[in-house]
């Protein structure tokens, strides 16, 4: 988990999960499991320095296999969300769940 901090407040946060990937054998995936901004911060840049930060240190955690990808699902309504991770190269693939509100959840990879 990183925290993006101000002098004086929290103003956001990412966090990443390392799991084997799905489908290949001796390979690992980071899945962003929370990316968050507090409102009075979002559009100022905050959620793409957080998002970076992931994309960036997530190939050197710990894993026993080389981390090769990153997933994550964002909320089919949230389309500043998936224009700020197709921004950084995520691709919408196949697949999609539910969020415990309802909402469609989509699933979103990048290779890393």
């Amino acid at each position: 988990t990183w925290i993006a901090e101000t002098e004086h407040e929290q103003v956001g946060l990412t966090m990443i999960g390392i799991a084997q990937h799905p489908t290949l054998a001796r390979s690992a995936v980071a899945d962003l499991l929370a990316i968050a901004v507090k409102p009075s911060y979002q559009t100022k840049g905050v959620g793409t320095i957080l998002l970076r930060n992931a994309i960036d240190v997530a190939p050197s955690m710990p894993s026993p296999f080389p981390i090769i990808e990153m997933h994550l699902s964002v909320a089919e309504t949230n389309a500043r969300a998936q224009r700020l991770f197709s921004r950084r190269g995520f691709r919408m693939i196949s697949g999609e769940g539910v969020y415990p509100a309802g909402q469609r959840a989509l699933h979103m990879v990048k290779k890393l």
